[in-house]
């Protein structure tokens, strides 16, 4: 009679786990799928919050644009209808408006052959939420807009 076809109470004391025993066991372990879910998702889940946050903080650079871009267009138009008298009042319209978004935004307008073309300028970086990706926005963001004056 074979060991492995004995009853484990019949076997020698300390011949219980034979080798075919270890081997079987590890055959059934290697195809036991059971776990494997939960182990795919522990991978990928930090991925998918990463890629998220990169989302997040890139589509508010882009909110912050357009609002730089309306905040401009608004003060140029003030001028332009003679709301506004001076360059300064305009720049100073234009970093009021923006300084939810960036202390850091710098405004300048000039008025030339008839027309008021100002520019804002901030870093970047001041509009991410996250900073995830503060080593990606290492630049500024210019916008520009001009109007005919009217008055």
């Amino acid at each position: 009679m074979h060991l492995n076809d004995m009853a484990s109470s019949d076997r020698p004391a300390g011949m219980n786990r034979t080798n075919n025993d270890l081997s079987g066991r590890l055959e059934a372990l290697g195809k036991n799928e059971e776990g494997t879910a939960t182990v795919e998702f522990v991978i990928i889940f930090p991925i998918f919050l990463l890629l998220l946050a990169l989302i997040a903080d890139a589509s508010l650079i882009f909110f912050g644009q357009a609002n730089a871009l309306r905040a401009v267009q608004d003060a140029n138009r003030s001028f332009s209808v003679g709301r506004y008298t001076t360059e300064g009042e305009t720049e100073s319209s234009i970093e009021a408006a923006l300084s939810n978004f960036s202390s850091n935004a710098v405004a300048t307008s000039t008025v030339s052959n008839g027309s008021i073309t100002s520019s804002v300028s901030f870093p970047a970086a001041d509009l991410t939420s996250l900073g995830l990706i503060t080593q990606l926005v290492d630049f500024s963001l210019n916008v520009t807009s001009e109007h005919l004056v009217e008055y």
